[in-house]
């Protein structure tokens, strides 16, 4: 718990003068590409954050599933296991944000203003990022399906792509706007 708490701690902005400067305004200085790194840096980090979320919760659970006989023979009171129940919630509530905090930064890395000085016109979501973005359950569907109505797919669907996407949690109404939405 502590260790994941510990990547929502706020930085000072003098660490990272551009961050305090991109709040404030929404001029940025750096190059496209390297917006495009800072971008895909924050995704990495949520990723590990989200791995490391998942390791302490496993711990948590791993360490009531050892000790259920003294819990049933009353060795350990329920006084004793309080924190780590209210660990195992926290972080149950930490992986869900950041899965949303990472399914919408994968939804959103190509349709910031910040591209367009790289991609001089909205480039159509891949099936990598879509289904990822499925995959983490995280995002309401209506958000994914304006995203595809907006963008569209590189992607041509055929039926091994069709059952990706099912297997990810894609519902029959965005398996037809997907199909529905190959751009060139």
């Amino acid at each position: 718990m502590f260790l994941a708490a510990a990547y929502f701690c706020p930085v000072h902005t003098s660490a990272y003068p551009q961050s305090a400067s991109k709040r404030t305004d929404d001029s940025d200085d750096r190059p496209p590409l390297a917006l495009i790194a800072a971008r895909a840096e924050y995704i990495y980090r949520l990723e590990k954050l989200s791995a490391l979320q998942e390791s302490e919760l496993q711990t948590n659970l791993d360490y009531l599933e050892k000790n259920r006989p003294l819990i049933e023979q009353k060795v350990i009171s329920d006084k004793d296991l309080r924190p780590i129940q209210v660990s195992i919630e926290n972080n149950k509530e930490l992986i869900k944000v950041t899965r949303a905090l990472l399914a919408k930064a994968e939804l959103l890395s190509l349709t910031e203003d910040d591209y367009r000085t790289v991609n001089h016109h909205k480039e159509p979501y891949n099936l990598v990022t879509l289904l990822r973005v499925l995959r983490l359950n995280a995002l309401p569907e209506e958000e994914i399906r304006a995203a595809i109505e907006t963008r569209g797919v590189d992607f041509e669907m055929n039926a091994i792509d069709e059952r990706e996407l099912e297997n990810a949690s894609a519902s029959k109404e965005l398996l037809k706007l997907v199909r529905g939405s190959y751009r060139r």
